[in-house]
């Protein structure tokens, strides 16, 4: 479990993921349009959200937010490898991002489409 300053205003204890992690961008325009995935270290993760570390907002040339024009609301998909050989495929968007000065990669906040069974994924 994940405990931190902002714990108390969290409606989900956070945890640690226990299994190798991949996001997709999803184009806001045609769904049938993503990315490849791409490898993600998981910071935390609820069953509303994650957070994760990535080294590209826009992997595959697809932005994780908005269409190039910003006409479209992007959405992304976060794969986890629970060992079984079929994927655990949990569909989001991404709310913020930042990339914090001397890091090589993002952080990317990341609100899941509904509440979500995570209990396979964590520590």
């Amino acid at each position: 479990m994940i405990m931190n300053e902002d714990e108390s205003r969290r409606r989900e204890t956070r945890f640690k993921a226990a299994v190798p992690a991949f996001m997709v961008a999803v184009s806001g325009k045609d769904e049938a349009l993503k990315s490849p995935r791409q490898k993600v270290k998981v910071r935390d993760i609820s069953p509303l959200g994650a957070r994760v570390e990535s080294p590209s907002v826009r992997p595959g040339g697809i932005h994780i937010m908005y269409s190039d024009l910003m006409l479209y609301k992007n959405s992304v998909e976060l794969h986890f490898d629970a060992g079984n050989g079929e994927p655990i495929v949990i569909k989001g968007k991404v709310i913020w991002y930042d990339r914090p000065e001397g890091m090589a990669d993002y952080i990317v906040g990341i609100e899941f489409a509904g509440t979500t069974d995570i209990s396979r994924i964590i520590e």
